[in-house]
């Protein structure tokens, strides 16, 4: 049965199951910044599974290498979410006009499942005649029609991909965010495909990290995979050399969400966020490099991360096929 223990009875309790610990100052601080559950427990579960044999202060390393790697990459998704917002409202608005309301419609909407078709219809009209968020607030107060390039503003990103796929506008969208191409282009199922689970490990990380869940221990990090000649098609033959982890190319590994992230991010983000991500590998090499090596072994990223950061911010954007 689960019940209520000080701090005090907590930090007995770890030190009498052999967790090293400096002092009890030092654990209560820590515990009541970043929570029992988050150092403790999933750590703990995580390096018992690894069979590794961790102190208190090693916890609170690893965590903290995590909350600021975690910091770096939202940043990008954000940015990533941004313009597909604003692309994807552009497209719309190309195809079917500035009145979203004609595009929230079983007509519209691209599905075999009728059901399901009309459950999203209920949805989106939901979200659209409920918001009190701007910019689409104003739109409904002071103007005849809220545009798609509004509405996309005030999606979250599960909801914002799911329009997406509704739509007919894949193509327009995909050629814009890979390729910076708005008209001429022809964009085959393979990118598309690419493309949508690029949608799916994106929108999975940024919700595990906007709702502060720990990146080494959430299941629903495993469940997409991808065939290496998607990998094979943006980075070459060496991408990920390691057998190791050419086995294990899914969202559990922190990598191939990068990668993912970076094909998506335009080249100056890209160079960007590989660039800072480097540095910060570098520092804690520095400073803390028993504690990363170990963080990333339990992320399952390759010991030599840092070049395969390299190989994703230098690679050659593919033409459209």
């Amino acid at each position: 049965m689960t019940s209520f223990h000080s701090y005090k009875n907590l930090y007995s309790y770890l030190t009498k199951n052999k967790l090293e610990i400096t002092d009890y100052d030092f654990f209560k601080k820590h515990i009541q910044n970043y929570s029992y559950y988050e150092l403790i427990n999933v750590f703990q579960e995580k390096t018992a599974i690894n069979d590794l044999d961790l102190n208190f202060s090693t916890i609170v390393n690893m965590y903290e290498i995590q909350r600021e790697l975690k910091d770096i990459i939202f940043k990008y998704i954000l940015r990533f979410e941004s313009k597909f917002e604003e692309v994807l409202g552009h497209a719309l608005g190309e195809k079917y006009g500035a009145d979203v309301t004609k595009i929230i419609s079983e007509d519209v909407f691209v599905s075999n499942n009728i059901n399901y078709k009309k459950e999203e219809v209920k949805f989106y009209k939901k979200q659209l005649y409920n918001t009190n968020l701007s910019p689409t607030k104003f739109y409904k107060e002071n103007k005849e029609c809220v545009p798609p390039w509004i509405f996309t503003r005030n999606l979250t990103i599960t909801p914002l991909v799911t329009f997406y796929r509704l739509t007919s506008v894949k193509e327009k969208v995909v050629a814009i965010m890979l390729y910076d191409i708005e008209d001429g282009y022809v964009i085959n199922e393979k990118i598309l495909n690419y493309f949508d689970w690029a949608l799916e490990i994106i929108a999975t990380y940024r919700n595990i990290i906007a709702h502060g869940t720990n990146l080494i221990l959430n299941s629903s990090i495993n469940n997409y995979t991808i065939s290496n000649n998607i990998f094979n098609l943006f980075f070459g033959e060496n991408f990920l050399a390691d057998d190791a982890f050419k086995n294990n190319r899914n969202t559990s590994s922190f990598i191939t969400f990068v990668a993912a992230l970076g094909m998506v991010l335009p080249i100056e983000q890209r160079i960007q966020m590989t660039s800072e991500l480097q540095s910060f590998i570098d520092i804690k090499i520095e400073t803390h490099y028993e504690d990363l090596h170990l963080y990333f072994q339990l992320l399952s990223c390759p010991i030599n991360l840092k070049n395969e950061l390299s190989k994703i911010s230098n690679f050659i954007t593919i033409k459209p096929l």
